[in-house]
């Protein structure tokens, strides 16, 4: 098993993903989890834009970067009706085409 522990940790802190993969320098971890629960209840997240692949690969090249491995990831908890529907289902897919 690996020790891994989520970016959205420290994305309260921090701007982008890219900012929290580098919030975890030195914390001991190597492994990251790319949460995406947030994208679909922040209006600004780089995932929903136009160039979400773009800012996906971003995020990885950072990790590599850094020397951190992405070992799993979450999509978003939403409901799939309603008003947000639309959205939350864009969120969802784009989570698991990342």
């Amino acid at each position: 098993m690996k020790i891994a522990n989520t970016i959205n940790t420290f994305r309260c802190f921090t701007s982008t993903p890219s900012e929290a993969v580098q919030a975890h320098e030195g914390t001991g971890f190597k492994y990251l989890d790319y949460s995406f629960y947030r994208v679909i209840t922040n209006a600004n997240d780089p995932i929903m834009g136009d160039n979400w692949k773009d800012a996906v690969l971003a995020v990885k090249d950072t990790a590599d970067r850094l020397g951190f491995t992405f070992v799993q990831a979450h999509g978003p908890y939403c409901t799939v009706a309603g008003e947000d529907m639309e959205r939350n289902l864009l969120g969802a897919g784009r989570s698991v085409a990342a």
